[in-house]
């Protein structure tokens, strides 16, 4: 029963913070009226502007079956409030304290955000991370022959070990002289 009760809190803070947001719609199509200039308009005044005769229902039926007090002062004095926050406030509490508590998967690991940081420090204490990262040149030729033996063609092997001994930029070329001059273009 408590599960039904905190589902039905949570649905009626949802529909109220649609109203909200209908509520803020309405105040800005409300503002395009000549002569409305206001910081903002009370929810009253937009419910009477956009509903005029359910305004009057209302008004008729709560004086008449429940209490004319109920009205004036107290709803009156409610809905000079903005209908975004008369709707938003009560429905944004009640969509956060009753939401719905799910339980983390099975799989979850509450260590996994720390997981890089784990696996860098390994790599320092492994003598990873320590100076040039790029790929190794003597794992060049290396890829290479594995190349051929796995039945690539030769000149594929080739422009593979061509690219792999060549640096990403001309600017690298500069500051490397020991690299071999890029091949010239094919036309």
């Amino acid at each position: 029963m408590q599960a039904f009760a905190t589902r039905l809190l949570f649905g009626l803070g949802l529909a109220l913070l649609v109203g909200a947001f209908a509520a803020a719609v309405g105040e800005m199509i409300a503002r395009t009226i000549p002569g409305v200039s206001r910081f903002y308009v009370p929810a009253d005044e937009l419910w009477a502007a956009l509903g005029p005769r359910s305004y009057r229902d209302a008004q008729r039926w709560i004086t008449d079956a429940l209490h004319p007090a109920l009205w004036d002062p107290v709803l009156v004095t409610l809905m000079r409030l903005p209908g975004w926050a008369l709707f938003g406030v009560p429905g944004g509490l009640l969509a956060w304290f009753f939401r719905p508590q799910r339980e983390p998967p099975e799989d979850f690991d509450p260590d996994a955000p720390f997981l890089y940081d784990e696996l860098a420090k390994r790599a320092q204490e492994e003598g990873y991370g320590e100076g040039d990262d790029r790929l190794p040149e003597d794992l060049a030729p290396r890829i290479v022959d594995s190349a051929r033996e796995a039945g690539a063609d030769a000149t594929d092997a080739e422009t593979l070990h061509q690219a792999m001994s060549r640096p990403a930029r001309d600017d690298e070329r500069s500051a490397r002289k020991d690299l071999p001059p890029p091949p010239p273009e094919k036309p």
